[in-house]
């Protein structure tokens, strides 16, 4: 019986993988599609093969230096939090785990599967579980105060003249803006009043308990639901004395994700001059970038898919000509978006390669190798 018991469970890992790169392809595809008909169901699609000649080598340049620069900073950001709670941990183990977080972040809803898959990675690394978790919960916050602080700028500075007339869109960019502060709020309570949010959270999920709709409940297993967002709570509070000890640390950490976030956002300036546009001025475009991100943030699918591309033609029609369109929306995704994946995609091979022939040689010593039950 517990040679069948452990022939089942070797079955049920060996196709988890195969599942998740099943489930990986089937995300790339699906948004590959949606951006294809929308593309289709733009007249001015044909122009793209024309316009591919006309585009200016200098610019198109930039771009590609803006995403591996883009790339550099992700990991010196995750490199620069993580030399304060783990000695050893060098810049290349840092891009790596980056460009991990980066690939999965591009291929899940609200890129929530690419903090979980670092916290495993870096394990791997010899970084403990719970140093890493309360890093990465840091710089969860950081980053949303970095959103934030965009979106608070670029309202002040021109937030008027853009959505003069775009009432609809204005509440749709302000109930992004709503949705990121309402989670750094959330964090910062998890962290610095965890007690009262527990309180708090209990009572939320026996109130959901209780509503049900025939035999369909909100929350079926209520203790389940509890004990997973303690889990999380904890997780969050771990992170306090960083938070709190080390101010360092939190003004870094802004500076280094806001200067990543600005060079993505310059990415699409950078194609604006490609095709040799000139007129609107480089912070229009970039914030412009920033209202677009809120927008479609809250959009529960991987790389907010559909949401996205529309949104693209959507903010940024007065400053592309119709016959540019459709190619500026596709480069420009690609350089913000599919770029992620494809060279993510390397790191994640790689370190799947390196762990099959670690476990591959522990095996060859007769060395027992242990399931990694927190992965």
């Amino acid at each position: 019986m517990g040679m069948d018991n452990d022939n089942t469970t070797t079955k049920a890992k060996a196709k988890s993988p195969k599942k998740r790169i099943l489930w990986n392809v089937f995300y790339i595809f699906l948004t590959i599609c949606i951006m294809v008909v929308i593309c289709l169901l733009d007249p001015n699609a044909r122009n793209i093969p024309h316009l591919l000649t006309t585009l200016k080598p200098m610019w198109i340049g930039a771009a590609l230096f803006g995403m591996l620069l883009f790339w550099l900073l992700e990991g010196e950001t995750v490199h620069y939090m993580t030399k304060f709670i783990h000695r050893g941990f060098g810049h290349l183990k840092s891009f790596k785990t980056a460009m991990i977080g980066v690939y999965y972040s591009a291929l899940t809803p609200f890129s929530s599967g690419g903090q979980p898959m670092q916290v495993m990675h870096m394990k791997r690394d010899g970084v403990p579980v719970g140093r890493s978790t309360s890093m990465f919960c840091v710089k969860f916050i950081v980053f949303e105060f970095v959103v934030c602080t965009f979106f608070i700028v670029g309202l002040a500075v021109d937030g008027l003249s853009f959505f003069s007339g775009r009432t609809q869109v204005f509440y749709l960019t302000c109930l992004g803006f709503a949705l990121n502060a309402f989670l750094a709020s959330l964090a910062l309570a998890a962290i610095f009043s965890k007690h009262k949010l527990q309180v708090l959270a209990a009572r939320l999920v026996v109130w959901l308990h209780k509503i049900h709709i025939g035999r369909f409940y909100l929350i079926k297993n209520p203790q389940r639901a509890l004990d997973s967002l303690n889990n999380t709570l904890n997780e969050f509070a771990s992170s306090a004395g960083l938070l709190r000890g080390n101010k360092r640390v939190l003004i870094g950490s802004f500076l280094l994700m806001a200067g990543q976030m600005l060079i993505q956002y310059s990415i699409t300036y950078c194609i604006y001059r490609a095709f040799d546009l000139s007129g609107v001025s480089y912070w229009n475009i970039i914030f412009m970038q920033a209202f677009l991100f809120l927008t479609v943030s809250f959009v529960p699918l991987p790389g907010a898919a559909g949401a996205s591309e529309g949104g693209f033609y959507l903010f940024f029609a007065l400053i592309f000509p119709g016959t540019i369109m459709p190619l500026a929306m596709l480069l420009w995704r690609f350089a913000t978006y599919y770029a992620n994946i494809l060279f993510g995609s390397f790191f994640v091979m790689y370190d799947g390669m390196r762990g099959a022939l670690g476990v591959s040689s522990a095996k060859s010593r007769g060395v027992p190798v242990q399931p990694d039950k927190e992965a």
